[in-house]
């Protein structure tokens, strides 16, 4: 390859062995009359916008080398100001038509006879081609997506694991609960037995003629709830218990513990009000 005007010159033998590949036609562009042209790339290019052996169209002789260009940056997917066309090493105008850039056009017999204007094109540097650029771009969604996959499933894993302890703690809390019920249960029995009574109750002035009845009862027991018990206990249906502990009245409002009975006291009443 020679340099000449920034356009690499494709050498006699590199055209030949690249009209022997595979090309494409560009749909025509312009109006009759056109030349028939052969645009080749002058380093070859490997990606699937450029056949190996080119591109080949039909150029109106009234249209611009701008038409040209534009229709090959389409199909290359390219900006038009990446690409330069040459003929023979040299750079064509894009303003102008392919005869006013002093190329050399074939007559109408030489036309019918398969006469082809030879065109070269180049890309500028850094130019990407569309293929690349979608290639890049796809393969930047992908490492995009397996960064949202990853992300995803660290955040699925890390709300799992949250979840996983949330629930070890919701069940340590219930353990922990049964156990503490199961100790405050356990406390208020003990405390409930300790606070245990049996009390012997007796008809008041009948000391010594009958047996004391026992009566199992508690500390915290009211004296009226104890009235119902002894009632109950002993069948009395019909009026109210009075009792009398150690020369007093037991007022129904107060407490066993508070009326001063102690385990194995002894009690006596009085029925009142009985028919």
């Amino acid at each position: 390859f020679a340099q000449v005007n920034n356009v690499v010159r494709l050498q006699p033998q590199v055209r030949a062995a690249m009209a022997s590949r595979q090309t494409e036609e560009l749909p025509q562009i312009g109006e009759e009359p056109c030349n028939v042209y052969e645009l080749t790339s002058v380093c070859p290019l490997q990606a699937e916008e450029v056949p190996a052996g080119g591109f080949t169209g039909m150029l109106g002789r009234s249209a611009t080398v701008k038409k040209l260009k534009e229709a090959l940056c389409n199909r290359l997917g390219v900006d038009l100001e990446d690409v330069f066309l040459a003929s023979e090493g040299e750079s064509l105008d894009d303003d102008k038509t392919i005869g006013e850039n002093d190329v050399l056009e074939p007559g109408p017999a030489a036309r019918q006879a398969g006469a082809k204007i030879e065109l070269n094109f180049m890309l500028k540097d850094g130019a990407e081609l569309g293929s690349v650029r979608r290639l890049r771009q796809q393969e930047q969604e992908a490492r995009a997506r397996l960064e949202a996959e990853r992300r995803a499933a660290e955040e699925a894993a890390a709300e799992a694991e949250l979840a996983r302890k949330a629930a070890e703690a919701a069940e340590r809390k219930k353990v922990e609960d049964a156990k503490k019920a199961e100790a405050e249960d356990a406390t208020r029995e003990a405390a409930r037995e300790a606070d245990r009574l049996n009390i012997r109750v007796l008809p008041f002035g009948m000391e010594g003629a009958v047996q004391p009845e026992v009566v199992p009862t508690f500390g915290g027991t009211t004296v009226a709830e104890f009235s119902r018990e002894v009632a109950t206990r002993l069948g009395i249906r019909n009026g109210q218990l009075i009792f009398m502990f150690d020369g007093r009245e037991l007022a129904p409002g107060q407490t066993l513990r508070q009326a001063e009975l102690a385990d194995g006291a002894e009690v006596h009443y009085i029925v009142e009000g009985a028919d």
